[in-house]
């Protein structure tokens, strides 16, 4: 195309200083020295200032510098390629703002080769890195916090991960950018997980959810995953954002709180609590295997003298010492003992009959009997009585069973205690066994 005739109508200057205000870029030409002498219309409404405001000032003077920055002239005071890019730096606008700008300069040279002027044109930085000082605020934010975050697209690639999951994961923030999120779960949670997020998508509101996650080395931890899910403006769904909770420490408590709501603090036995748990549990599996089960209830003889007589910390110690002796007596790990009352005691014996119960009860009553009890350089004995029974399969639970046991027991300590005497649910028959 030729512009002979254009640029002679109106001349060159006219053209060139025309190209240079249509353009959206800003473009700045400075002496060799960096003074300005043109700046154009995309220059004025970036910055501010008018052409003639700034044209005849050193260019740098626009510049904002920190402190113990290098305050010298933004374009190159020797220049001896035909053009450069300047580093990215922050500009002051007439309204006192900053921005952040690059340019891109060319240098226009005489025939001679002498440079004449320089010719930038910026690139404006300030909302990239705007958006990327914010992204590493979030990060810094992010990678501080105790409980990993991630954020997966909504093909479920991971593309963030904090450093956090080093601690429940083990697997550095590294190995995880790029992966599939299902490698962080364990199998038999796959349709819980595609259901838990398909959900939250589809109501577009955070959704909670306690699962288990795989760790990098196979094991397993329990956690409770807070998902959110994330669009843009025109309500695109880009995908979702997660933060992980540890629940391992808290359901390792969970659990000690139960066992010790269904404990006896002093002897460490089940408390009346337990038994029922572990009564119905054992009831289900007689019921399951067709086994016998025989329980027996057992008091401690005269307990209240023992208290008079020694205190009640020997009476503490004598409980301790006797539920020591009902667990070394029983021997088999099957067998099950709970401290349901002050002295009193219960045994559920799986996989046992009338005779075998008995014979349980015989032992500890023996046992009990022939171990004296020293506390505070006293030693003392005490004795026990038993009353056994055992369970019916048309029985749906222990209640009868240990109502019987319970009826044996009375009947042992009101014949001269220290004795067993067994109840039978069918006949009522009583057999005693006495030491």
């Amino acid at each position: 195309m030729e512009f002979d005739g254009l640029t002679a109508t109106i001349g060159d200057a006219k053209l060139l200083s025309a190209v240079v205000d249509t353009t959206a870029a800003m473009v700045a030409v400075t002496a060799p020295d960096g003074t300005l002498l043109k700046v154009n219309a995309a220059f004025e409404r970036k910055l501010g200032f008018d052409s003639a405001e700034v044209c005849g000032r050193p260019i740098w003077d626009l510049r904002s510098y920190s402190e113990g920055e290098n305050r010298t002239r933004f374009f190159r005071e020797e220049a001896t390629g035909d053009s450069y890019t300047t580093p990215e730096g922050r500009w002051r606008t007439a309204a006192g703002d900053e921005v952040v700008l690059r340019w891109t300069v060319q240098i226009l040279r005489d025939d001679d080769g002498v440079e004449v002027a320089q010719v930038g044109t910026a690139e404006d930085l300030t909302e990239a890195h705007r958006e990327s000082s914010v992204r590493r605020m979030l990060e810094h934010i992010a990678d501080n916090l105790s409980e990993p975050l991630f954020f997966m697209n909504p093909d479920g690639v991971i593309a963030y991960a904090s450093s956090a999951v080093r601690h429940v994961y083990g697997y550095e923030p590294s190995e995880l950018m790029g992966r599939q999120s299902f490698v962080l779960r364990p199998a038999d949670c796959y349709e819980k997980m595609a259901d838990h997020f398909d959900q939250m998508q589809q109501s577009g509101r955070p959704r909670m959810i306690e699962t288990e996650a795989l760790r990098k080395d196979g094991s397993r931890v329990a956690v409770e995953l807070r998902t959110s899910p994330v669009f843009d403006d025109n309500g695109t769904y880009l995908g979702v954002s997660a933060v992980v909770y540890d629940m391992s420490e808290r359901k390792e408590m969970e659990k000690e709180l139960r066992r010790l709501a269904g404990t006896d603090p002093l002897t460490g036995l089940a408390n009346r609590l337990g038994f029922r748990t572990i009564a119905d549990h054992e009831v289900k599996r007689a019921h399951r295997y067709g086994h016998q089960l025989s329980v027996f209830v057992t008091d401690i003889d005269h307990f209240k003298k023992v208290n008079d007589t020694y205190g009640h910390a020997a009476g503490d110690v004598a409980l301790v010492r006797f539920s020591d002796l009902l667990g070394w007596s029983l021997r088999r790990p099957v067998d099950h003992v709970a401290r349901t009352g002050g002295e009193e005691f219960v045994a559920i014996l799986p996989e046992t009959g009338a005779t075998g119960g008995m014979a349980a009860a015989e032992r500890v009553r023996a046992s009990t009997e022939m171990n004296p009890i020293t506390h505070e350089d006293r030693t003392f004995s005490i004795t026990a009585s038993f009353g056994v029974s055992i369970w019916e399969p048309e029985e749906e639970d222990l209640v009868d069973a240990v109502q019987r046991a319970d009826e044996a027991l009375y009947e042992a300590k009101g014949t001269g205690r220290n004795k067993v005497v067994f109840r039978d649910p069918d006949a009522c028959e009583r057999r005693s066994a006495t030491g």
